[in-house]
């Protein structure tokens, strides 16, 4: 007869592994169905509340947003005049003044001690694209040199304080008939011309005055360059000039 061998030592029996692996079963069923449960709960929870909106965690991007820019504009540009970042260095430059393009901050202020050196910028005609610069040559009762350049900028720009924009916005009555010998025998109608003048500052591009203005000149120009407008204008005369921006210019 054989005598029962007692346990190895560090060993464990069959039944009590088959005891702890029917423990971890019964556990693992456990933690399922509280893990359905839970979920069941958030899913009932959301249908039984229409206004219920889930959240989600929000995470930083790389690139920061712009206010005022619009989402979909790739190209960034903002819109309105902006800053040259050069000073003026033409008479012509200031032309960018009228098409709201740009301001020159360079350019001296609008302030201090009169006078104060316009520029006027003129298109009076309707197929031109861009303005010529139109100084002002009779100023009237003073041939002081300080005001007498302050209306002839064509030189010194870089003086500029005022950019004065006139454009030809409508005609009117014909007036007479111009004739022109060169290059060819011509003739073309002479029309009452109605022009916009806008006065801004030259640093800012700050609006200062606004004012339509009837061409008060009834002379033929002695050069024209034709286009496809074959009509000519009634232009604005110095005195005119000087009346509706002495203010500015002299004060």
């Amino acid at each position: 007869m054989g005598w029962p061998q007692p346990p190895k030592k560090g060993g464990v029996s069959g039944g009590l592994i088959a005891a702890i692996a029917v423990f971890a079963v019964v556990l693992l069923g456990c933690i399922g169905a509280v893990g359905v449960s839970v979920l069941r709960s958030d899913d009932s929870s959301s249908s039984a509340d229409p206004a219920y909106q889930p959240t989600f965690p929000r995470f930083p991007t790389d690139e920061p947003t712009i206010p005022g820019l619009d989402d979909d504009d790739s190209s960034g540009a903002l819109a309105g005049p902006q800053a040259s970042p050069d000073g003026v260095k033409d008479i012509n430059d200031l032309d960018n003044v009228c098409d709201q393009e740009m301001y020159f901050p360079q350019s001296p202020k609008y302030q201090g001690k009169a006078p104060h050196p316009i520029a006027i910028m003129l298109k009076d005609r309707k197929d031109m694209d861009s303005r010529i610069p139109a100084s002002v040559y009779d100023v009237g009762y003073s041939s002081a040199k300080s005001r007498t350049d302050a209306w002839n900028v064509y030189f010194h720009p870089t003086k500029v304080q005022l950019t004065a924009c006139v454009d030809l916005v409508s005609s009117g009555a014909k007036v007479k008939t111009c004739k022109f010998d060169d290059p060819k025998p011509d003739s073309l109608p002479l029309k009452v011309g109605t022009y916009q003048l806008t006065l801004f500052e030259t640093a800012t591009r700050k609006q200062l005055f606004t004012k339509k203005i009837t061409g008060d000149d009834r002379s033929c120009p002695t050069v024209v360059l034709l286009g496809s407008d074959h009509n000519l204008y009634t232009s604005i005369s110095d005195r005119a000039y000087v009346a509706a921006l002495k203010k500015f210019v002299e004060k």
